[in-house]
């Protein structure tokens, strides 16, 4: 049960963030709305209409809306305050739609339950097999297939100009692999592999261990990670793309990067939202947030009270898919840059894959929306909603671009 105390320490933390202490008004609105939750008061429209707004008895929530948009702006602020929170959170504020009293609820509500998987020595050396297999066809593949770019033509593409690498400053390939725990005392018949979608990096999971204190000794992270089919398949249509520059790339997976690589490397990210482990600081420069639990994105207009948001749906393996496709451009502190080709699903990274690798992605936003992408104006935002069925696109709209400011 929450305390009192512990309601007014919710309170002061989001009054203090950002959004809020620079919005009064949203400030002052969130205090009454706490105020009355207190004294247990059913709230009413025409309560804040009267009692906060000032608002006289001649009000007609018929004919005037003016409560419902300043509730649903203040939903939205409370929305992005918990995208943009850092550390453990124990319990969660919400309004629900067509209320208006404040709701606590405990953060482990929300969080789905782990999946477990079973796996035996035949199991690995099925996948140390499959993983041969892969790495013998992909070499055999790019001996006979036909050239791919020349450093000429991609050294003249302001959108990928800066990944063709160098003997001195190799570009890296970050393939986003997913983090798994395990019981601490497996049974001798096998180990048990646990996923939690909330749970994608050390940083997570030690979190989680000191929210749920009764799991300390009973779980530990596994010393190695897992990779979707998109990742592979999209490391192909890079490796494809700058052929003639094989040598001046190195492959890693997202966990395995270090901050010096930021300074000494370009880098190309291709995998999930969930996996960018410590690539995710890096969106705190942008007006860019994700919502990895409830599939949604969101462009922040710094200045407004509202987010556009983009929610990814029917994202079950072997089922139609609506996913979204991220495709960013986020420059370095040492002249150097970041592509991120990412989505919620298999069918929303290789969307991303498919238009910057493989089609003519200068062609596909100016087609859209008139606009060029060139050495001043390189580094950008782009969300598209892509359709298809497991590793498979059938078709994507891009539904925004936006450039950056750096």
């Amino acid at each position: 049960m929450i305390t009192e105390q512990e309601k007014n320490e919710i309170l002061q933390s989001i009054l203090d963030s950002p959004d809020f202490r620079d919005s009064k008004r949203n400030g002052e609105l969130l205090q009454f709305l706490f105020a009355k939750s207190f004294l247990g008061e059913d709230l009413k429209e025409t309560t804040l209409a009267h009692e906060f707004f000032g608002r006289d008895t001649s009000f007609d929530p018929g004919h005037d809306s003016f409560v419902r948009t300043y509730i649903s702006n203040l939903r939205k602020k409370i929305e992005h305050y918990y995208l943009t929170v850092t550390g453990p959170i124990k319990y969660k504020i919400s309004i629900p739609k067509g209320q208006y009293n404040i709701q606590f609820v405990k953060s482990e509500e929300v969080i789905p339950k782990a999946t477990k998987f079973k796996f035996t020595k035949k199991h690995i050396y099925a996948s140390i097999g499959g993983m041969i297999i892969l790495v013998i066809a992909g070499f055999f593949y790019f001996k006979s297939s036909k050239p791919g770019y020349q450093a000429d033509e991609l050294s003249k593409d302001p959108l990928l100009s800066n990944f063709v690498g160098t003997s001195s400053k190799k570009t890296i390939i970050a393939l986003g692999d997913y983090f798994f725990y395990t019981h601490s005392k497996n049974p001798p018949d096998g180990r048990t592999y646990i996923r939690n979608a909330n749970i994608n990096n050390e940083l997570d999971f030690n979190n989680w261990i000191n929210n749920n204190p009764d799991n300390k000794g009973k779980f530990e992270p596994l010393n190695f990670t897992y990779l979707r089919p998109s990742a592979n398949m999209g490391l192909i249509s890079t490796l494809k793309k700058f052929k003639s520059n094989f040598d001046n790339f190195d492959i890693r997976t997202a966990s395995s990067l270090k901050w010096q690589d930021f300074e000494k490397s370009d880098i190309i990210y291709i995998g999930s939202l969930k996996t960018l482990y410590i690539l995710d600081t890096l969106l705190s420069k942008t007006n860019f947030r994700y919502n990895s639990k409830g599939k949604e994105l969101n462009i922040i207009k710094k200045y407004e009270d509202s987010a556009k948001s983009f929610h990814a749906t029917n994202l079950k393996a072997g089922r139609f898919s609506e996913d979204y496709s991220v495709i960013m451009k986020i420059p370095l502190s040492n002249h150097n840059s970041i592509i991120i080709l990412g989505g919620f699903g298999e069918v929303g990274i290789l969307g991303s894959v498919r238009m910057v690798l493989e089609e003519n992605f200068h062609d596909i936003i100016k087609k859209k929306f008139n606009i060029s992408i060139d050495n001043d104006q390189q580094y950008f935002l782009a969300i598209s909603k892509v359709k298809g069925v497991n590793q498979t696109v059938f078709d994507y709209t891009m539904e925004s671009f936006d450039f950056l400011t750096h």
